[in-house]
């Protein structure tokens, strides 16, 4: 009976990961020095995540804060451990919390749920509670013909919040509120 071999990937550095998410086409998160590549999305998650980044990003014009869909990454630290990610959506609002690939400080975490995302999110959830500056985190379900959305605040102790169809969805740290629908319109 043979020993089992294991596979080990070397460490790459923050600045290694960093450099080569400049060079690729491919997202990757990172976790303590272990980097693991994304998959791609669906139309029904895209268009999801597009429709509230316009609703979002028109909402927000002339003021400080800032929408990010997928592509800019969060960085945190837990328990020392540097971490990287991509959150579908990310709303900050602090204007020193400004390096070029990521931010540090976000002030609202949307999620858009699908089924390869559905064990992770609990996981991002629990670490995104970290964030001192975090006030909201949203998971948005994609599918259309069950419209809902999870919406966690710190100002209640991060108590879960349904909202479904014919609901208003109001995210109070950016003044904002619009019906749940709008966010899958084009797909209804």
């Amino acid at each position: 009976m043979g020993q089992a071999t294991r596979h080990t990937t070397p460490f790459i550095s923050v600045a290694e990961y960093l450099e080569g998410e400049t060079l690729t086409d491919t997202r990757h998160e990172y976790f303590d020095g272990e980097v693991t590549a994304m998959a791609g999305a669906s139309d029904w998650h895209e268009t999801v995540g597009t429709n509230l980044t316009i609703d979002l990003g028109l909402h927000l014009e002339g003021k400080p804060c800032k929408v990010f869909k997928g592509d800019l990454k969060l960085r945190l630290k837990i328990n020392l451990a540097d971490v990287f990610f991509y959150p579908d959506l990310m709303i900050a609002c602090d204007p020193t919390d400004n390096h070029k690939y990521f931010r540090e400080r976000p002030t609202v975490l949307i999620e858009i749920l699908s089924e390869d995302t559905r064990k992770d999110l609990m996981e991002k959830y629990l670490i995104d509670q970290t964030i001192s500056s975090l006030q909201e985190y949203i998971v948005l379900g994609q599918d259309p013909a069950e419209p809902i959305a999870y919406v966690h605040r710190r100002s209640t102790g991060w108590k879960q919040e349904i909202v479904r169809e014919g609901e208003i969805l109001t995210i109070p740290s950016l003044e904002f509120s619009m019906p749940l629908l709008r966010t899958y319109r084009g797909l209804l």
